[in-house]
């Protein structure tokens, strides 16, 4: 009986490691690989991001880094969007939020399942509002915290439209 409980628990964890990567790289809700944020703002911002996923299915991946090496911020975050496959395949509903600290850009890149919803002015209305005024003061926490709110409560407002390409 003890040797049947565990290859179940060595099956359920090797299950759930090999669900959370994606074409060679493990990526999760929050990487900080800026280290700009503490591990309560990133469980704080893992459980939000959780939320918006259990409720709508829609996923939003935060990614910080320190330099984007000379490459555009656009490029860069449709790269990583791409090759992560953030979002459900069938409804293509997946952001990633890019920080470049040291090149001071930011940039919410928005699948096409959610582009009805999160047009590029609402996003650029977002980081001009929301994330760079916190981000020039330091709070990348409480600027990244907003942007998460701001766009969960358009895709819930708006899920009707969810997975509908422009």
């Amino acid at each position: 009986m003890k040797k049947k409980i565990l290859y179940l628990f060595l099956f359920v964890a090797l299950f759930t490691f090999s669900c959370g990567q994606k074409k060679g790289q493990s990526i999760y809700f929050v990487n900080d690989w800026a280290h700009i944020l503490t591990d309560e703002e990133i469980s704080s911002l893992t459980d939000q991001i959780r939320e918006l996923e259990q409720s709508i299915g829609s996923q939003i991946v935060i990614l910080t880094i320190e330099s984007l090496d000379g490459e555009s911020i656009e490029d860069y975050s449709l790269r990583k969007a791409s090759n992560w496959g953030i979002g459900r395949k069938d409804y293509d509903d997946g952001i990633l939020i890019t920080v470049a600290l040291q090149d001071r850009q930011m940039r919410i890149e928005v699948s096409d399942g959610l582009g009805k919803i999160i047009k590029d002015e609402i996003a650029y209305r977002i980081i001009i509002e929301d994330m760079a005024p916190k981000f020039q003061t330091g709070e990348y926490y409480e600027g990244l915290f907003i942007t998460v709110e701001k766009i969960k409560k358009l895709i819930k407002e708006n899920k009707e439209l969810v997975g509908q390409h422009l």
